[in-house]
């Protein structure tokens, strides 16, 4: 996940550094070797007419090239947690203490604060950047919620957490689908 995020970074990057520095004029490379310019001029060589060589501009990513990426970005950042969230089911369904259920909140707002991380971390294509918003705005909801339930002092409040943990989970289920549709990715398995 680490490397798809440097992978990212550094295309970003590209996209922001100048290929080419400007290339000096005649008289300003004579001044920095120590020879003597043999013609002077009071401006700079870019005013006085002379032509210059402008630095060649990055092309910018098309939407279609960072859709691509944030779809990989999005894959790469949903995986984990689906799998760690199917773990943690099967480990504690049959436990019966608020202690337990508690711990089982709170590895579930961990999981949940990677995915929010690495959402986070993505480019998204501006048709898709405001159901990303909405989205990142759910899973950070329900990591508040589990976050809560973990520290729960009583079933009943254990309770009251839980059930807006799961009502923001499922809001998230909705807003992915929007994404995967907007990255033309297949909808929610299940």
């Amino acid at each position: 996940m680490w490397q798809l995020v440097a992978v990212m970074l550094a295309i970003a990057l590209a996209g922001c550094a100048a290929t080419d520095a400007p290339t000096p004029s005649a008289a300003q490379a004579s001044a920095l070797d120590g020879a003597t310019p043999t013609e002077a001029s009071p401006l700079p060589a870019a005013s006085a007419g002379s032509p210059t060589a402008s630095p060649e501009a990055s092309p910018t990513p098309s939407q279609d090239e960072i859709r691509s990426v944030a779809a990989d970005g999005y894959l790469a950042a949903v995986g984990p947690t689906n799998k760690a969230f199917t773990t943690l089911w099967k480990q504690y369904k049959n436990k019966t203490s608020l202690k337990a259920w508690r711990q089982y909140c709170a590895k579930l707002a961990t999981t949940l604060r990677s995915e929010l991380v690495a959402l986070q971390a993505i480019s998204w294509p501006t048709d898709t950047a405001a159901d990303a918003k909405a989205l990142i705005r759910s899973v950070a909801a329900q990591e508040a919620n589990e976050r809560s339930c973990a520290a729960a002092k009583t079933w009943a409040e254990w309770r009251r957490f839980d059930t807006r943990a799961y009502k923001a989970n499922l809001r998230s289920h909705e807003l992915a689908n929007l994404v995967r549709l907007d990255l033309g990715l297949p909808p929610v398995p299940g």
